[in-house]
């Protein structure tokens, strides 16, 4: 797994570890920002197809569960053509 991929698994953890209020504090929004930041570099570099494989990897980093994606697919929509 590329350091990227390790990024994205342990900012979602964080995320998802958060409750509606943690996620409105400066590090809530630093965290979004920053998964975002990620899909909107994938985006440029490499579409849709970049992005799918980021999502791929890091989902199955942790066995498919879709813990990781479903808040990818939320965290990402409107980015590029990515729609949740």
């Amino acid at each position: 797994m590329d350091a990227i991929d390790r990024v994205i698994v342990e900012l979602v953890r964080q995320w998802d570890a958060m409750d509606s209020d943690e996620r409105n504090t400066p590090r809530g929004h630093a965290i979004l920002k920053d998964v975002q930041l990620i899909g909107q570099t994938a985006a440029f570099f490499g579409g849709y197809s970049a992005m799918k494989q980021l999502h791929d990897v890091a989902e199955n980093h942790v066995g498919n569960d879709n813990s990781i994606g479903y808040w990818l697919n939320r965290m990402w929509d409107g980015i590029g053509s990515w729609l949740s």
